[in-house]
């Protein structure tokens, strides 16, 4: 397995990372004010696509905390459940329960 294409892919995403890539704000921030120095609008456009990545990264967390609330929850009840003497797998032949499967049968 040659790792080389892999690297160098790997190389270029993260100097993508590291120095950016334009979105366009910092052009439209020089026509709207031409005053502005280039690099300051440029640092502009960083910031703002670095509190783009910050909300997609925050956004994840809380949906990764609701699903593990979620299944907690669903362990819980299980538990819960286990008190009563309802067992979660029960022991039955399948055959015996619901009859033997025959072809075209959904």
């Amino acid at each position: 397995l040659d790792a080389g294409p892999q690297l160098s892919k790997s190389k270029m995403m993260s100097a993508k990372n590291a120095w950016g890539s334009s979105t366009g704000y910092a052009d439209e921030l020089l026509k709207s004010n031409p005053k502005i120095d280039t690099a300051r609008a440029q640092q502009l456009e960083n910031w703002a696509n670095q509190q783009e990545v910050r909300a997609k990264n925050q956004q994840l967390k809380e949906m990764t905390e609701i699903l593990d609330r979620q299944q907690a929850s669903a362990d819980e009840d299980w538990r819960q459940l286990a008190k009563f003497g309802v067992e979660r797998v029960q022991d039955f032949d399948m055959e015996e329960a619901f009859g033997p499967v025959v072809a075209g049968d959904e």
